[in-house]
């Protein structure tokens, strides 16, 4: 019989591989950190609702509602502004401090 609504082991083994995609992509997410700004990794994560829209309407066949576009581009937008100012203050943080190593080294 069916328990729930898991119908095969098909579907076992399928929602066994998205949890396995979806964990993987969290984990190198969350592990990019160390390595860019946190602007970028802001901006990343927010693509996983713009990714989940795609998968929304190309794999299940939904057309979203004018509700769902308006809150997907106010979403977009406000990481992408967010992440721009993060970058940017990192950047001037990052011009601040070799400037400080230029007046400390005399110029070198």
């Amino acid at each position: 019989g069916t328990v729930l609504w898991i119908d095969s082991w098909a579907d076992v083994a399928y929602l066994a591989i998205l949890g396995g995609v979806g964990y993987t992509y969290l984990w190198f997410l969350t592990m990019s950190g160390k390595y860019i700004t946190s602007g970028v990794v802001a901006l990343l994560m927010n693509l996983s609702i713009v990714w989940a829209y795609l998968v929304q309407i190309v794999a299940f066949h939904q057309k979203p509602t004018w509700i769902t576009i308006v809150g997907a581009v106010c979403m977009s937008v406000s990481a992408a502004i967010v992440s721009a100012d993060k970058v940017h203050d990192a950047k001037k943080r990052s011009m601040s401090v070799i400037q400080k190593n230029a007046v400390v080294t005399g110029g070198a």
